[in-house]
Order: C-alpha cells, then sequence, then structure tokens
C-alpha cells in the first residue's frame, strides 16, 4: 500500500470477525487507535469490548466481493424503544438518523430543543436518534451514558468514532433502522451540524413516495468523480478507485428513501467493498442494488443565509448551523410558516 493510501485509510483489513478480548491491544478498522481502555466506571471497558480481527488489506480496492464487508460490530447503547407505538403515534412516518461525536452535546440539546421538537421526545410519527462509535475518552463516555440514559436517543457500537469510520456509522444506522424501526416509512440520515424541517420535509416525502422505492433523495450528484489532487479532503487515489465518474450519489449533509430501500442497503452493504466517502458509498450499494437518485427540492448542503424561507418550508436542510443560529432560526417571527 503506497503512503498516500496509508495516510487516508490507514485499513490494514477487510474480513471482520469478532473476538473477546481482555486487557489485549485492539485493532480497529480506519483508525490509528490501537486500543480503546475505559475505567470500571464505564460500562464499556477493555474486558467487555470486541476485538476486530482481520485479513490483510490488498494493495487495491475490489470493485465488487462476497461478504467481504460484514458489519460485525456490537450495540455499546440501543434505547430498542425509540420507535415503537405510542398514545400519541400508533404509526411511524419517519426516522431521522443523526450522526454525532461524543463531544456535540451541545449540538444535540440544540436539536432537541428546536428542530427535532416535532417528535415529541420520540412520541409523534416522527422519531430520531443520534449515532456515534467509541471514543477512548473515559468521561466522555460516562457523559454520553448519562445523556442516553436521560433522553433514551443515543445509539452507539464499538467501532472507533473518526471520520473516515463515518461510512461504519452510516451502515450501523442502516443496520438499526431495519432491526428496531422497522415500522417506520421512511428514513433520513443527516447530521448534527443541520436544519431540518421536518414538517415540510414529510410532505416532499408523500409527494415522492413512489420513486423513493427504489431511490434515495436529497440534493443529488449524477456525474461527479473522484478528486485526485492529494492533500484535499476527499482525495481517492486511483488504486482505491480507478473509475473516473462515481455513481449516482446524494449529499451526506441529509438523504432520504424507504424503509424498504433502507433494508436493502444494509443487506446488500456486506457485498460492497468499504469506501470512506460515506454518500459515495451508500451510492455503491444503490448502483449495486440496480437503483438511482432522485433529487429532491429544498434540499441544500450548505449554509442557507438566515430568513424566513427556514420557516415557510422553501428550506427542507441547510448546512453548518451551530447551536446559536438553530435558536435564531427558531425564534424567528414569519409570516406563512408550517411550523
Amino acid at each position: 500500500m503506497n503512503h498516500a493510501m496509508d495516510q487516508l485509510y490507514n485499513l490494514k483489513r477487510t474480513a471482520y470477525d469478532g473476538e473477546e478480548t481482555s486487557g489485549k491491544t485492539i485493532t480497529k478498522i480506519v483508525t490509528t487507535t490501537s486500543g480503546i481502555a475505559m475505567s470500571q466506571t464505564s460500562r464499556y471497558t477493555t474486558e467487555t469490548s470486541r476485538a476486530i480481527t482481520t485479513k490483510a488489506y490488498p494493495k487495491e480496492r475490489q470493485l465488487n466481493c462476497t461478504a467481504c464487508f460484514q458489519h460485525n460490530f456490537t450495540f455499546v447503547l440501543n434505547n430498542k424503544n425509540m420507535c415503537k407505538p405510542t398514545e400519541e403515534s400508533s404509526s411511524i412516518e419517519l426516522i431521522v438518523l443523526i450522526s454525532s461525536v461524543h463531544s456535540n452535546s451541545k449540538k444535540r440539546k440544540a436539536l432537541r430543543e428546536t428542530w427535532l421538537t416535532p417528535t415529541d421526545q420520540n412520541k409523534s410519527k416522527f422519531r430520531y436518534a443520534f449515532l456515534l462509535g467509541m471514543n477512548p475518552n473515559n468521561k466522555l463516555q460516562v457523559a454520553l451514558e448519562m445523556e442516553s440514559a436521560t433522553y433514551n436517543d443515543i445509539v452507539q457500537e464499538d467501532f472507533t468514532d473518526t471520520y473516515q469510520n463515518l461510512t461504519l456509522k452510516t451502515i450501523m444506522a442502516m443496520k438499526w433502522a431495519s432491526s428496531f424501526c422497522q415500522n417506520a416509512k421512511f428514513v433520513m440520515k443527516t447530521d448534527d451540524d443541520m436544519f431540518v424541517h421536518l414538517p415540510a420535509l414529510h410532505k416532499v416525502l408523500l409527494k415522492h413516495e413512489k420513486k423513493l422505492q427504489y431511490s434515495i433523495g436529497g440534493q443529488c450528484r449524477i456525474n461527479e468523480g473522484p478528486i485526485r489532487s492529494k492533500g484535499y479532503k476527499w482525495y481517492v487515489p486511483k488504486a482505491l478507485y480507478p473509475q473516473s465518474k462515481y455513481p449516482g450519489f446524494c449529499s451526506g449533509t441529509g438523504y432520504v428513501t424507504s424503509m424498504s430501500v433502507a433494508k436493502q442497503i444494509y443487506k446488500v452493504s456486506q457485498h460492497v467493498p468499504f469506501f470512506y466517502l460515506e454518500d459515495v458509498y451508500i451510492g455503491l450499494c444503490v448502483n449495486r442494488l440496480g437503483m438511482g437518485v432522485t433529487s429532491l427540492p429544498g434540499f441544500y448542503a450548505v449554509k442557507v443565509p438566515i430568513g424566513c424561507n427556514y420557516k415557510n418550508g422553501v428550506v427542507i436542510t441547510s448546512h453548518q448551523l451551530d447551536p446559536k443560529l438553530l435558536r435564531d432560526v427558531w425564534s424567528l417571527k414569519c409570516n406563512a410558516t408550517i411550523f
């Protein structure tokens, strides 16, 4: 493996086998962390952790495979009741799966207090969950466990939480939705620095319901290719992706699909070799399924200037909003609002 590939991925393996470890050094895929050591005050310790042992990673990424990318990770935190029927709503229209990290507790709090309020704390027809991996900082882990006990809205698996592991987090999302939220009609994946207008999104989902039975939707890109210039955040060497174009994919800032497609993405992912750009990887899975992408109105992968378009449903998603901006948007006084 050349230096660029090693620097980008630190991938040494592709086949995943779980084994119990008792204080052993743990090698996680796509990470430079050699182990996760938690104190006895945390439920997740080296005495209970699953090591990921793997075979040698080839010099070139395979384009196709059979069962080469099995998601053999274990839930550390799993609030299984987030999608149970309630008195307020016996059916679920949408589950929103939000990528987050341990240190972003203020962002999660801001989301709960703003655009997630239509979920009525996971009792309405809209439900949500925050998605995390593991962090070696024991204090952060303990704080996350306390947060989970308070809000019951955290899902966590035992992979190392890094940018290069976002694909693992998204496949965890599809796995969790397939297992614990099968009764939801639609699935959304988004991030904790996003604004999402849930009522307006629901209208768009219903309008495009048929298309989303065989596609994913959002701000989608059809003819985009890999960045070959070293030094860029999304640099991809030819050894990892030799083709000049990606299949269609939708920005990872926010995309939606039906529960049926989410289940199929999780199932087919074991046959699609790992790729660290998670939105492209989901596009690869969708392409493997013989499906496509659907561009939907109102999905923005950039920060839309703050204004009443956030309140009237013109803006469904907007990126890079910190907690203050989210609260500013939420407190806007506008005419013709739909929340």
